[in-house]
């Protein structure tokens, strides 16, 4: 996949999202009862017109939590939970280089961990 090839999510280097990763936007929360990883995520810590990086940033971003919530699974478990916290959402999320993140984001989730966001 020419995604996975350029993004590298089983290799990216936590110095690579220098402002994203510290953010904790993104965290880990233990496991479902069912063994699923969870995700939660915190809207009102999400600062992408801070990051470094620009939307790379955001994508090797999503990339390093999808990764570390895969590598967290258990036998026989092929998904991950994610709770989000959407107070806090502000205007400033809709500005352009939010909604290029969403958008990436999206296109994550949908072609390259199809199916991995459990309920």
């Amino acid at each position: 996949c020419k995604w996975r090839a350029s993004v590298k999510p089983w290799s990216i280097d936590p110095a690579l999202i220098p402002v994203s990763l510290p953010s904790g936007v993104w965290r880990f929360g233990g496991h479902t009862k069912a063994g699923m990883p969870v995700v939660m995520v915190d809207v009102a810590k999400w600062a992408p017109a801070e990051y470094r990086y620009g939307l790379d940033e955001y994508i090797r971003y999503v990339a390093y939590f999808m990764e570390g919530a895969m590598g967290r699974m258990g036998p026989g478990v092929e998904q991950i939970c994610m709770i989000w916290s959407m107070a806090g959402w502000t205007s400033e999320m809709m500005k352009p280089i939010a909604v290029r993140c969403a958008s990436q984001l999206l296109y994550i989730w949908q072609n390259m961990y199809p199916e991995r966001i459990g309920a």
